[in-house]
């Protein structure tokens, strides 16, 4: 090549870093409708697949949502050939995927929920119950404690919030922490009571395939972390939804 020939070439270049660095990458990419720029490329929306040049609209059946190149079924349907099929959800549970689950202060029976037995000074938590701070258990009941018991329950509590933040959990062969859910990951609030997890980084991605977040009603701003498997449990009792907007919202832990 020519000295001409290779200036031609560098000039070329440096213009293209120029347009990327301006946010006119569009002008060089030749980004098609519903799609967005990446890198040096280009990846098309949520709904859409691409297709040769473009980017082409896929089907997504009534009770479902856009999943990359596909469509996943809202909570409380079952994908059934293509579209979506309701899912039998009894009192006092919630959907949950293609299932569901009892709500706190109740114990799946059979096809229902039955609700289970909860003292005085305490609260349901899963399907048992736990005493509210300053009170400690006693038998099937709560009693109060001391001044002295209660200080110290308190320290404990600060203790153990801090040492959770950062204790590594493991799973998949992926290793994270509260702290780093609480940074990374947010939520997308799809309906009225359900919202999806979604993580930066490669180790939260199982945190975004076996978590949601649940919401009482559509006007709660605050929302409960649903995960399933025990290894995430963690992030189920010291996590919680917080929305910032209609649709986007932080987790606190």
């Amino acid at each position: 090549m020519s000295i001409q020939g290779k200036n031609n070439s560098i000039m070329k270049k440096l213009l293209i870093i120029l347009l990327l660095s301006f946010g006119l990458a569009d002008f060089v990419l030749a980004i098609p409708a519903n799609s967005f720029a990446y890198g040096e490329s280009w990846i098309c929306m949520p709904g859409y697949k691409k297709s040769g040049n473009k980017c082409q609209e896929i089907y997504v059946p009534a009770n479902a949502f856009a999943y990359g190149e596909s469509w996943v079924c809202m909570p409380g349907y079952k994908r059934s050939g293509n579209k979506c099929q309701e899912i039998y959800i009894p009192a006092n549970a919630f959907a949950y995927g293609e299932s569901w689950v009892c709500m706190s202060g109740y114990k799946r029976s059979g096809n229902k929920c039955q609700e289970i037995y909860v003292p005085a000074n305490a609260m349901a938590y899963g399907e048992s119950w736990i005493c509210m701070i300053g009170y400690k258990k006693s038998g099937n009941k709560c009693n109060e404690m001391t001044y002295s018991e209660k200080q110290k329950q308190l320290e404990q509590i600060a203790l153990q919030n801090a040492i959770n933040k950062t204790k590594e959990i493991t799973i998949d062969s992926s290793e994270f922490s509260l702290r780093d859910v609480e940074r990374k990951c947010e939520i997308y609030r799809y309906s009225d009571n359900y919202g999806e997890v979604e993580c930066s980084g490669s180790d939260l991605r199982v945190v975004e395939r076996k978590c949601e977040a649940y919401f009482s009603s559509e006007d709660d701003k605050y929302g409960d972390i649903e995960c399933s498997g025990s290894e995430l449990r963690p992030i189920e009792r010291y996590c919680s939804a917080s929305m910032y907007s209609d649709r986007y919202g932080d987790i606190d832990c």
